[in-house]
């Protein structure tokens, strides 16, 4: 079967524009989120009295802050790279490995 290496090419280009998307979507998510925290944050004087009264708006309060918390940890590992580097172990690898940097060292003495 022959591969077309076009069609390689625009899936390469459609899954980084797929990342480009979450990673935008990630920063409005957390932008959203740090704006409404910093707002509650800056105005909780205002809501003790009413905290202090209500057992319902404290815990929905609660939950609200947690799942703000969940969120942003989300969009944190939306950014985050992450590299996978469990091979298993290939003496063949290893050789391959060692005669190349004994090679690139001898060319590097040149």
């Amino acid at each position: 079967m022959i591969h077309d290496t076009n069609n390689y090419w625009e899936q390469l280009e459609r899954l980084e524009k797929l990342i480009r998307a979450a990673e935008f979507k990630a920063g409005v998510i957390f932008s959203f989120h740090s704006l409404i925290l910093g707002l509650f944050v800056e105005r909780i004087t205002n809501y003790q009295t009413l905290l202090a009264e209500d057992i319902i708006f404290l815990i929905a309060t609660i939950i609200w802050f947690i799942s703000v918390m969940i969120s942003i940890g989300y969009c944190f590992r939306c950014f985050m790279p992450h590299m996978e580097l469990q091979y298993e172990p290939n003496i063949s690898f290893l050789k391959m490995l060692l005669i190349n940097t004994a090679h690139l060292k001898n060319m590097q003495k040149n």
